[in-house]
């Protein structure tokens, strides 16, 4: 083996669009009277399952809590998280709709993300082109001395991800019994997300 080695370094950012959203639903109703609360937030619920078992997305952290206020004052909660994949971007459009001026109701999100076989995809893509890059940048250093590279002898690697998620939070309030109206729409579209990829290459100088 050669006693002469060069060693260079390169970082490659690949731009995806994320893949995944959430999106949480929360009841919240409050009152003076116990029962009344509780009446207002089974009302919302009840709403709020009719429009999604009209979507078939799939829901979880379903989460039900009653609070008791310094003032008196109940507050009856419920939240419930769905999620989908990019293709179900409707059902986000279609949620959002709805709810947006059902009493009691907030909606926040939608968040997104890549899911993990993106982000693996993504991340390999990266590292490749970062190793290349410091291949070439090796290449460059050692013909400037009228050498050329011999046996690779390590390859590194380091990545990172800078995640840039979309946020919409609308509150607003009051209705029951039938699907709600379609009250607010909106234009969603995926974020970009970045993601990074580091290569440190060894080969002998020949």
């Amino acid at each position: 083996m050669s006693e002469h080695t060069v060693r260079a370094s390169a970082r490659v950012g690949v731009v995806v669009l994320a893949d995944i959203w959430r999106l949480q639903l929360q009841v919240q109703a409050r009152d003076n009277q116990q029962d009344q609360a509780f009446r207002r937030r089974q009302r919302a619920v009840d709403t709020v399952r009719r429009v999604l078992d009209g979507t078939g997305v799939h829901s979880f952290d379903e989460v039900l809590r009653d609070d008791l206020h310094h003032d008196g004052a109940v507050v009856a909660t419920w939240s419930i998280s769905v999620s989908g994949g990019i293709t179900e971007q409707t059902v986000v459009r279609e949620i959002t709709a709805r709810l947006a001026a059902e009493p009691d109701v907030l909606i926040s999100g939608p968040e997104w993300e890549l899911a993990v076989a993106s982000r693996r995809q993504a991340r390999l893509r990266a590292l490749g082109e970062a190793a290349e890059k410091a291949r070439e940048d090796a290449e460059a250093m050692v013909t400037v001395l009228r050498r050329r590279l011999g046996q690779l002898i390590r390859v590194e690697s380091g990545d990172g991800s800078r995640n840039s998620p979309m946020m919409l939070r609308t509150a607003v309030a009051a209705g029951a019994g039938e699907m709600p109206g379609r009250t607010l729409e909106l234009e969603l579209e995926p974020p970009e997300i970045d993601i990074d990829a580091e290569a440190t290459v060894t080969y002998e100088v020949v």
